[in-house]
């Protein structure tokens, strides 16, 4: 008999489908069987978690402050702005931005028989305005959002704060800067750093970032250094359909997925120019907003991430013991495994095994991370989690230069690992050096294999599409989530990488070649 939570009187929730499927669409799981694309969490509701005394801070434009969905979360504290005394919306819906209140939405909503319900309804929501009111202003020359995200973490509570929820870039899909890190944000990535070391009471907050809508791969350049950081939780979109891909190896042109090595889950949003699946949630009031206090127009991995954000809550509630890392590879293995219908669609493939049954294979998709969100599941599998042991750090130096000037052979490095103590790996991030910024690179790939045969991409031409490398600094970084539960750090890793020269039009346009000085990897786990 299907569950239900019939006392949910808040009249929009029907129109929730990201919290509760109602449709006839089905899709299939990997492993067999069939489920609808849903966070599954009316059975965490059912068992009274609610959010309630968990601090989440949403990385966004301002917040609503006066909504009457919003404001009874909404800690009084720490109001940094306002739309009204802003002046920034005068009855001008263009001039609005709408963002942050519905992102705040997706998270916290009110149960108060009005409008929507948030996933964890009843946490206390902080609004770090770091993103300006117009879009085109997400980004200045001076990088004025990595400021103010600083400005927030020095708050008094911010080392009290559960889960972190952003939605914006590190830069490069704004500005073209791609994988520019000035001191700013290297200031900011040292301050990740600190809130997995000292913040929720040094248990570690969790970091939770949109993967951005490029349609293409993470990285290129979307949100790359926020998102490669170790404690990240990457978020791309999955459909109300379940589709990411086209089926005979076509990207959607309308999809909203990034698709890359550093995806950690999918939760349910909308594609960008769907017709229906977008997510309701709540809007900027009266006048200000794009139909009134609410909006059924929301979506894209910006409508994802909160979702996740809202489990993490829940689980914060529930189990106030758990750590970053171990919210982390909850949510991967209790993820669903979407199928995909078309042998030309990406493949699951196995990473390593799962740390909550070492019998148990844990598998990857390019597309879907780990797979979809599920809070029930989640829920289920932190009941009897035995809490991770202490994070190991490991770094491995390869100082052999090489470079990829002769065009479409596969250009091959060995870094060889002998010492390792790291049995399960949680996390491996690549640097590279190379000679010279200022490059321009298309149709080309780089992988990363490890000493048992695994293969992680890291850029790949994908369904007849090329990405394309720019770069304007000599050092990058990229993290590979698909070594995750891998007990094999010792041995050959292999670094490949290969220009293809077979398009005459792209490959006019390239600048510069790829001369790798050296690289390294670095191997977290236990």
């Amino acid at each position: 008999m299907e569950n239900t939570f019939s006392d949910i009187k808040d009249p929009l929730y029907k129109d929730q489908w990201h919290l509760k499927n109602t449709t006839s669409i089905s899709v299939n799981l990997k492993d067999g069987g069939q489920t609808k694309i849903d966070i599954n969490v009316e059975p965490v509701w059912r068992q009274g978690y609610t959010g309630k005394g968990v601090k989440v801070a949403i990385w966004d434009s301002p917040i609503e402050h006066t909504h009457p969905d919003l404001r009874d979360n909404l800690a009084p504290e720490n109001i940094m702005n306002n739309y009204a005394a802003d002046g920034i919306c005068v009855n001008n819906k263009k001039d609005s931005d709408t963002h942050g209140t519905n992102v705040a939405g997706i998270i916290g909503a009110r149960d108060n028989n009005i409008g929507v319900r948030g996933v964890a309804y009843r946490s206390t929501l902080y609004s770090y305005a770091v993103i300006a009111p117009y879009w085109n202003k997400v980004i200045d020359e001076n990088w004025t959002h990595i400021e103010e995200m600083l400005k927030s973490l020095n708050r008094p509570e911010a080392k009290q704060i559960a889960v972190f929820n952003g939605s914006l870039s590190d830069g490069g899909a704004f500005n073209g800067n791609a994988y520019k890190t000035n001191a700013a944000e290297r200031r900011l990535l040292n301050k990740f750093d600190m809130l997995t070391r000292d913040g929720f009471g040094g248990l570690g907050a969790s970091l939770v970032f949109a993967a951005g809508n490029e349609s293409g791969m993470v990285g290129t350049p979307a949100n790359n250094n926020f998102l490669n950081h170790y404690a990240a939780i990457a978020v791309s979109v999955i459909g109300v359909d379940g589709g990411i891909i086209k089926s005979k190896g076509k990207r959607n042109p309308f999809a909203t997925t990034s698709v890359g090595p550093n995806i950690w889950l999918v939760a349910p949003s909308s594609k960008a120019m769907q017709v229906g699946g977008k997510l309701t949630t709540t809007d900027l009031v009266g006048d200000c907003g794009v139909k009134g206090d609410y909006t059924n127009s929301f979506g894209a991995t910006s409508g994802a991430a909160p979702s996740v954000s809202g489990v993490i809550a829940l689980l914060r509630e529930a189990y106030p013991n758990l750590t970053w890392r171990d919210i982390k590879l909850i949510l991967a293995e209790s993820a669903k495994k979407i199928a995909t219908n078309s042998s030309n669609d990406l493949p699951w493939k196995i990473t390593g095994k799962m740390y909550s049954n070492m019998g148990k294979n844990q598998y990857y998709q390019r597309a879907m991370g780990f797979g979809l969100v599920d809070a029930g599941a989640a829920l289920e599998l932190a009941k009897s989690w035995t809490l991770l042991p202490s994070m190991k750090t490991e770094t491995f130096e390869n100082n052999i230069a090489f470079n990829t000037q002769t065009k479409d052979v596969i250009h091959t490095s060995d870094l060889k690992v002998d010492n390792s103590q790291i049995n399960f790996i949680e996390y491996v991030v690549v640097d590279l050096e190379i000679e010279k910024d200022d490059i321009d690179l298309y149709m080309w790939t780089m992988s990363l294999e490890s000493p048992d045969g695994k293969i992680a991409w890291i850029y790949k031409e994908l369904e007849n599409l090329h990405e394309t490398l720019s770069v304007n600094e000599t050092k990058l970084s990229f993290a590979v989530n698909s070594f995750l539960g891998s007990s094999i750090v010792n041995g050959t890793w292999k670094l490949k990488i290969q220009i293809k020269n077979t398009d005459a039009e792209k490959i006019s346009k390239n600048k510069g070649d790829l001369n790798i000085k050296n690289w390294k990897i670095t191997v977290r786990g236990h």
